[in-house]
Order: structure tokens, then sequence, then C-alpha cells
């Protein structure tokens, strides 16, 4: 029998675990087949008491997201567009319900549904050479879900540039505006992390994993009804084949340029 690769590799170093994702290549895009994974990896370590801190980076060939699987959006209806974002937001939403913080170890690309998952996480390093964005709008649809997290990591004029324009930014930016907590080049991304992972296995595991429910209780109680307007706006979007027209078109115009 053969089976298929895993797309979430799960990797372990006592208390912390690292997540990394094997996406399509080039640019680590994640599918349906990854978010059931992510879900269902968040789902074996919610109870386990040993964790302390949770990792996740792309895989090293890939980056770390660069956005959704265009191919299966390209085939989306509005039912099929429902159930594709609702999963994507509980692939999202698992950093936040797991009872550890998280990293989001970034390189490369981190873009769209990227950005989104990395605004889940409770901390943020991010390469010297990454860049962010989210294009949404440039391929007929809205920014949504975990999108709605932006405004309370870089206020609301900055993610409101970021959705209008779909524009990208780069490390630097991304880090001045407070999305990042560090930058550092690609081979020095794991020493960054390592004063944040070594004050939080320091700390009080019960201390932290207090704080982590009280700093989520803080958010505001209208993001997780926002979130959900948002999933009925974007099924709403695919009642007409603008996006899908633009999906194909970008995808079509990408792979004809040279390699």
């Amino acid at each position: 029998m053969t089976h298929s690769p895993r797309r979430v590799e799960v990797t372990r170093e006592g208390g912390v675990v690292t997540l990394t994702l094997h996406g399509h290549k080039p640019v680590n895009l994640i599918s349906c087949a990854m978010m059931d994974e992510l879900v269902s990896v968040g789902e074996q370590l919610r109870n386990d008491a040993a964790l302390r801190l949770i990792v996740v980076t792309g895989a090293p060939d890939r980056g770390f997201i660069g956005g959704a699987d265009i191919n299966e959006m390209a085939a989306l209806d509005s039912p099929a567009a429902r159930g594709f974002i609702s999963q994507l937001h509980a692939a999202c939403d698992l950093f936040r319900a797991l009872p550890v913080p998280s990293i989001a170890r970034i390189d490369r690309l981190c873009l769209g549904a990227g950005m989104e998952l990395a605004a889940s996480c409770d901390l943020r390093v991010g390469s010297s050479t990454s860049r962010y964005g989210m294009p949404e709008v440039q391929v007929g649809l809205p920014s949504v879900i975990e999108a709605r997290l932006l405004p309370g990591l870089i206020g609301w004029g900055r993610t409101r540039e970021l959705l209008y324009r779909g524009h990208l930014i780069d490390a630097q930016e991304a880090e001045r505006i407070g999305f990042l907590q560090a930058v550092a080049p690609s081979a020095e991304l794991d020493a960054a992390m390592a004063p944040i992972i070594a004050d939080i296995l320091r700390a009080e595991p019960a201390a932290i994993r207090t704080q982590k429910r009280l700093i989520e209780s803080w958010l505001e109680p209208k993001v997780t009804a926002d979130i959900q307007q948002s999933i009925t706006a974007f099924s709403v979007t695919f009642q007409t084949d603008t996006p899908n027209r633009r999906l194909r078109g970008f995808f079509t115009s990408r792979n004809k340029k040279p390699q």
C-alpha cells in the first residue's frame, strides 16, 4: 500500500514541539489535506500535559506559507468555499486554542493564509529575506478569518493598507509595524528564537498556561463573531465566477514566467 507523505511533520525536544509544514512547491501552499492534518495534530496536542511550547515553520526548501492552494481555490463554488475557508480557520485557530504559547518561525514568503496562520501564533520571528502580504483582493477575494487578528497586532491603518493594496512588505517593515518580534538572517533564525524559548521554558508551566488563557480572553469578544461573518462573506464571493477566473488567470500567468 502506498502512503501519502505527511504534510505536517511533528518533532519534539522535551516540552517543545515543532510543526514543519510540507505544502506544495515552490512556495509551500497550504492545501485542504494540510489543514486536516493540522487540525488532527492540534487535537492530539491539546491534552498533552508535558507540552510547553509550539514552533511552527515551513519546510526549508519551501519557506513558511505562500498562501492557500490556488488550484483548489479556483475550483470552488459558494458552498465549497464555505467549507474550505471554515477548515482554514480551524487550522489557524488551533494555535489560539492550544494551552501553550506558539512561535511562527518564518522564512521566505508569508502570504495570505500564511500571514493569517502566523497572526494566530503568539509570537513571530522572521528571516531578513522574508516577505509578507495579504494579496487576496488582487485575485477577486476579500481577506477573511484570521485577518481579523491583524488590527490588534499592527493597528487598523496598517491593516487597511495591507488588505486594500494587496502588496508585499519586507521583514524590516513587518518588524517596524509590530508583526514580527525579531528579524535575523535565515541561518540565524533558531538563534534569534533561543532567548524567547529559554524564557518561556524557565517560567512556571502552570503560570504560562494561565497567562495564555488570559491573553486569549482579553481579545475583543467580537473577534469570534467577526470571523464567522467573514466566512459567510468569502462564500458569497463565489456566487459569481469572478474569483475563479482571477485565480485561474493568476495561476496561468505565474506558470508562464521563466523558471
